[in-house]
């Protein structure tokens, strides 16, 4: 439907960066991805995408691509 983007943890924060690579590396051992809504920010329309875990050189993140979907199953 759109580009693709990525999603990655807080660089900053360790125990963040901890934590979504488990989520990811747990994704990528089971070889599964997520359906999941993304709301921008309040007031917005919810977005439905695709989270798609990546590993690249010593970075954990996920591909996130929007989907069609119909927004009355969103209500």
């Amino acid at each position: 439907m759109g580009e693709v983007s990525y999603v990655w943890a807080d660089p900053s924060s360790g125990e963040q960066q901890i934590v979504f690579s488990s989520l990811v590396q747990a994704m990528l051992s089971r070889d599964v991805v997520a359906i999941v809504r993304w709301v921008s920010r309040e007031g917005m329309d919810p977005k439905m995408g695709v989270l798609i875990p990546r590993e690249f050189e010593k970075v954990d993140c996920f591909l996130w691509v929007q989907v069609c979907f119909p927004s009355l199953l969103l209500d």
